[in-house]
Formats: structure tokens, C-alpha cells, sequence
């Protein structure tokens, strides 16, 4: 690269594909979550591939080594399954919120046509045992694999929402490349 600019020891200005190389501003995730993802792939590219990059917060960082560590490919699809979907009922009976699912089915589900979130319960492994959304989304989370007895853990598939929260104790979001797995990108 050149005719760039350095910043914590990073040159920025046109990569390779002539693409120009901004420093990731997290304000753009709202004001214009395209340019934010693209500027994300990239700093997601060279992290993955051992070069360190400053706007990119520790924990995450920390979460795609360790998930490369335990053997999650950035090109990995498929997360594991740990149940078959026809053992998974089973499982849901005996989780401990699963009394209370009907009142957070109707507060918080959208299983309408026009639904445009899921509602999902795992275990404290990250094993989706029940997921809510319209008939749409629950098609496009089928083609991630995002199904009743699959594993969302670190382990099982890389960093997701659903691994991040299991491991900090706190909510998260993630957006775009900051999941491990490049098919989670869109």
C-alpha cells in the first residue's frame, strides 16, 4: 500500500483491490451499515489471519482465536448438532424458562408473515432448543443451520451472539463480519 496515512502502526489508504482502507468507525454501523461492513470484512481478513488491528475490540478478537483454536474454519458452514430436531422437544420440556415461553412468546415473538426477528431459547451450551419467526425468517435461518439441536457455542460454530452472551454474561449483537464464519456475514 502507499500514500497512506499511519495509525496505531497501520497504513490506510487504498488496498490491494484499490478498495479504500478507512479505520472502522462503529458510528457507521447505523448511518450506513454497507460501507460499516465492508470496512469490517476487511479488518476481519487480516485479524483472522494474524495481523492485529486496534479498532477491533479485545473481546472480539479473543473470540475468533478462540474458536479457530478449537477447530472453527472461517469457510465453515455447518455448525454441529448435538441433538437430532426429533430429540429436541424433550430437552425444551425440561429447560427451566420453559414455563414462562408462552408469556415471552407474546411478548417478544413475531411469528406473522411479516416478521422480521427470531425468538430463540438454547441451553447454557448454546444449543438451540426452540426458535419463533415468521415463515421467512425461520427459511433463512435454515440455511445457516440455525435450527432446533444445533450448537451456536464458540465450539460449535465460532463467535455468534448466542457464543459471545455464554461467555460474557451479558446481551450481545453482532453484526456482520464480526461473526467468525464469512456465511454470517450477510
Amino acid at each position: 500500500m502507499s500514500g497512506g496515512c499511519y495509525v496505531h502502526g497501520h497504513e490506510y489508504g487504498k488496498d490491494a483491490a484499490g478498495e479504500e482502507d478507512t479505520v472502522l468507525d462503529y458510528g457507521l454501523r447505523f448511518s450506513d451499515p454497507a460501507k460499516y461492513s465492508r470496512a469490517l470484512r476487511r479488518a476481519h481478513e487480516l485479524v483472522i489471519s494474524g495481523v492485529p488491528r486496534p479498532e477491533i475490540p479485545t473481546d472480539l478478537a479473543d473470540s475468533w482465536r478462540r474458536s479457530m483454536a478449537l477447530g472453527i474454519s472461517p469457510d465453515q458452514h455447518s455448525p454441529r448438532h448435538l441433538h437430532d430436531a426429533a430429540d429436541v422437544p424433550e430437552l425444551r420440556r425440561e429447560h427451566r424458562l420453559q414455563q414462562v415461553m408462552p408469556a415471552l412468546n407474546d411478548l417478544l415473538a413475531d411469528d406473522s408473515s411479516s416478521g422480521r426477528h427470531l425468538l430463540v431459547l438454547t441451553d447454557a451450551r448454546g444449543e438451540i432448543l426452540r426458535r419463533v419467526g415468521s415463515p421467512e425468517v425461520l427459511r433463512r435461518a435454515d440455511r445457516l443451520e440455525f435450527s432446533e439441536g444445533a450448537d451456536w457455542s464458540e465450539a460449535g460454530i465460532g463467535t455468534n451472539a448466542i457464543s459471545e452472551a455464554l461467555v460474557t454474561g451479558r446481551p450481545v449483537q453482532l453484526f456482520s463480519a464480526e461473526h467468525l464464519v464469512r456465511t454470517h456475514h450477510e
